[in-house]
């Protein structure tokens, strides 16, 4: 028989293979960045030239493929130049091809020696044609490439020209190396910000922290660091302190001070590294595998992003901005807005902050890498969760594996930027857990409910939906485990936990007062489900369910749960009734009930991830233990004969592992869409840099909008909502929080929803805008790449209407950006 030991070693060394093959299965992605939507083409004759704007991804641009169609046979050439923008010479790299070696029908690629330096790098290319015939370029709509636009000489065309992108193999290797230093220290920072407070609060306060996993502390540590800032930022906000840096770096360094204190007795210097830590468990490693992967394809989706997505990665950025400005939190949102309240819950833009006073990105590019964290930490704590179903510790990998990479969700929430919803999801996870461990308890301990208190004040301040969450489970708790000698205790333990953290959080929701937010939430409460309009019910309608989950994942679910109830496996069948709960709280109008919009449907739903990851993940983990009872030898050899069925069946897990990565990683990637959920684009971005240097400083913009929120609000639909942030201009368009804040202006939100729906009725060349225009001080208007086409159906501004008036002139146009003046 081969010994164990050998068996052992050999698959380490596979496991190693495997963890490799996952991640460059992580990596996988089309090197040959492109515009590859080819509608039609576009004629160039004799001395004409075609060109294209665009955005090299990767280091080490080589080539360059065009669709180019030879209409008839002929003699000339084409040649090719690359430049670093439009009519900016010399050129950077020149090729000449001769008309008999165009790959038509297949791409024509012009080759050239690689540029290094050019990831994330802006180009420019032209094409002319010297011959006797015509040809023709493939070429799409306008909208089919977000980063550029095709040039007919200088000129910008409504256009995009088919084209695909090659890299040098190695300087492209070697720029993702280099990047992916950039990454091990914005995780190195995350550890550092969020981590080490969290291990600290928990080292100091769980009593069980020293009989838990290496991975459950890591995983409960991380999404309990989050719960600090937003408790730190209101306390010394209320006393009037100003912390600046000092409120990034005081938790982190009181977090290593306390750890060492705490640790003080135990720490000794080890010459030989323990074997453990060489040779970990098999679910350690399949788990260092998933966390690891999930890092990567979530760093790797926003590597190329100049600004997080859709419309409330705005409003989170401007919120961040603001409290970077003011040194913690503020009520003049001045120069955003005409606003004098703040009641938005401010957690996850206290973390944003905090990342952006270590890393010193751009406040936009930390709101963005800060979101990606956090949607980390949202799949990572529910490791804890799902091992305190089932505690095999393949339970919280598989939860792990099906949230971080099998499932949409929460992968998806970068697309809307739901930053703030991911982050309290995250808290979530882990107040349960400890929360369910103290009630469990039945007796009064100071020190874990402190840590409940603090956890669940975080999440107060962090997001007040997933708060309902929070208080459901707690009633759900006292309901489902009622006993008459425990409920006394139980109870008494919720009210004191609610206690200390209404007590934590009470001056923010005194605050909350100044704005509308209370009267929105007593309007909900209030109004019976027959009195709300018609298109109010559209928040709840749960539209297709597969968007959520996998259709396989609806299937299994009440199988596992009938499965659950049949085992009496009372833990499972709390967490289904508890999400039950909030989604009959989230339609209380099945029961003739008032209250619905308190909590949306919606809501609930793109958060199933959770109980769905944490039920499957257990059910495996009890799968495994069964067929490794199944399994047990009755030979006197027991011993060996365990150890070859434990090493043969993690084998296969990891293996399952492993494929299920392969599998969906291309999924994961593919789901996230720059081209149709981004508002601002590289386009933009240049455009503002043009607009700091050209424009005076007091300029106000009209930007493209549409109504929303049923009809109570308008929003951006292109660039035009972020020049604020980008150009430090001003526009017609505040963030969204101008519906639920206060202004010194009684009808502010009235006021500025007047002019988009003005201009909807009556045109933007009626002589009543114009006069509207002049009187709110807007002499410029802008049109985004994305001319008005983001989540609406066409731009309020349109190019073509403008440039018909004489009152309006166009003073820049470069890819389909367009910014206009308005004349006295």
């Amino acid at each position: 028989m081969i010994p164990i030991a050998l068996i052992q070693n050999r698959v380490k060394i596979l496991l190693a293979v495997l963890l490799l093959a996952s991640l460059l299965a992580g990596c996988r992605a089309n090197i040959e960045n492109s515009q590859p939507a080819q509608t039609e083409f576009l004629p160039l004759d004799n001395g004409q030239v075609l060109g294209q704007t665009f955005t090299s991804h990767f280091n080490g641009l080589a080539a360059v493929g065009l669709s180019i169609n030879p209409e008839t046979a002929g003699r000339g050439a084409i040649r090719f130049s690359l430049y670093e923008a439009p009519g900016q010479e010399p050129a950077l790299r020149q090729v000449d091809l001769p008309l008999a070696s165009l790959a038509y029908p297949a791409l024509t690629y012009f080759r050239f020696p690689p540029i290094s330096g050019s990831n994330q790098i802006d180009y420019f290319f032209s094409i002319e044609w010297k011959g006797d015939q015509a040809i023709s370029v493939g070429a799409a709509d306008g909208s089919a490439y977000p980063d550029g636009a095709a040039y007919l000489g200088l000129e910008p065309q409504d256009k995009q020209l088919t084209f695909d992108l090659n890299y040098g193999r190695r300087m492209m290797l070697i720029g993702l190396a280099q990047e992916m230093l950039a990454w091990l220290a914005f995780i190195l920072t995350a550890i550092f910000l969020f981590c080490i407070p969290g291990w600290a609060l928990l080292v100091t306060l769980y009593p069980g922290w020293g009989t838990l996993r290496f991975w459950t502390k890591l995983c409960l540590a991380s999404g309990a660091g989050i719960a600090i800032y937003p408790i730190l930022m209101l306390w010394t906000s209320l006393i009037g302190m100003k912390m600046g840096p000092a409120f990034a770096w005081l938790p982190p360094i009181v977090g290593i001070v306390t750890i060492l204190i705490q640790n003080r007795g135990k720490l000794r210097i080890r010459t030989v590294p323990s074997f453990r830590l060489l040779l970990p468990s098999w679910s350690d490693a399949a788990m260092l595998i998933v966390v690891a992967l999930v890092t990567l394809v979530r760093f790797w989706v926003i590597r190329s992003l100049p600004l997080p997505m859709w419309g409330d990665s705005y409003q989170h950025t401007v919120i961040t901005q603001l409290i970077v400005d003011n040194g913690g939190l503020f009520k003049n949102w001045q120069p955003f807005a005409d606003l004098n309240s703040f009641t938005y819950h401010f957690g996850f833009h206290s973390l944003a902050a905090a990342f952006h006073c270590v890393t010193q990105l751009s406040m936009a590019q930390s709101v963005l890498w800060t979101g990606q964290i956090v949607n980390i930490l949202a799949v990572i704590t529910l490791y804890p969760l799902a091992l305190r179903l089932n505690t095999n510790p393949w339970s919280g990998v598989f939860a792990v594996l099906l949230a971080g990479l099998v499932f949409s969700m929460p992968m998806f929430y970068l697309n809307w930027g739901r930053y703030t919803q991911l982050t309290g999801l995250a808290l979530l996870a882990v107040w349960a857990f400890l929360v369910w461990d103290f009630l469990d308890s039945h007796k009064i301990a100071w020190k874990p409910l402190i840590l409940s208190s603090i956890l669940l004040a975080g999440l107060a301040l962090t997001h007040y939906r997933v708060l309902i969450f929070a208080l459901v489970f707690l009633l759900a708790y006292l309901v489902f485990y009622f006993q008459r000698n425990r409920f006394a205790s139980n109870l008494k333990q919720i009210i004191i936990i609610c206690g200390i953290a209404f007590g934590l959080a009470i001056p923010w929701y005194i605050d909350t007062l100044y704005g509308r937010l209370w009267s929105i939430f007593s309007n909900l409460v209030t109004l019976a489900p027959s009195q709300r309009p018609i298109n109010a019910f559209e928040i709840n309608v749960v539209g297709d369910l597969f968007s959520y989950l996998p259709a396989w994942i609806w299937l299994a679910l009440p199988v596992l749960i009938g499965l659950s109830i049949w085992k009496h496996q009372r833990s499972t069948i709390f967490i289904t009734i508890w999400w039950l709960l909030l989604f009959l709280l989230a339609n209380p109008q099945w029961l003739n009930l008032p209250g619905m919009g308190v909590l949306s449907t919606f809501a609930v739903m793109i958060s199933l991830y959770f109980p769905a990851s944490v039920i499957i993940g257990s059910s495996i983990g009890w799968l495994i233990d069964t067929l490794q009872v199944a399994g047990e030898p009755v030979n006197l050899d027991r011993r060996t004969s365990q150890q070859y069925l434990t090493a043969g069946l993690s084998v296969f897990l990891i293996l399952v592992v492993v494929l299920a990565i392969i599998v969906n990683i291309p999924s994961r990637t593919r789901e996230i869409s720059y081209a149709e959920f981004s508002l601002a684009t590289r386009p933009d971005v240049r455009a503002a840099e043009w607009m700091k240097q050209n424009l005076p400083a007091d300029s106000k913009l009209l930007v493209n909008s549409f109504f929303a929120f049923n009809d109570t609000a308008i929003v951006g639909s292109d660039g035009g909502w972020w020049l604020p942030i980008l150009a430090n201009r001003q526009t017609n368009l505040p963030p969204l929080a101008y519906i639920t804040e206060k202004s010194a202006q009684q009808d502010y939100a009235s006021w500025t929803n007047s002019l988009t729906e003005s201009i909807v009725n009556k045109g933007i060349s009626h002589p009543d805008i114009i006069q509207e225009l002049k009187l709110r001080g807007i002499k410029y208007l802008y049109i985004g790449q994305k001319q008005g086409g983001v989540n609406s159906t066409s731009g309020l501004l349109q190019p073509e209407t403008l440039l018909t008036n004489p009152q309006f002139q166009p003073i820049y146009h470069q890819d389909r950006v367009w910014v206009f003046k308005l004349i006295d």
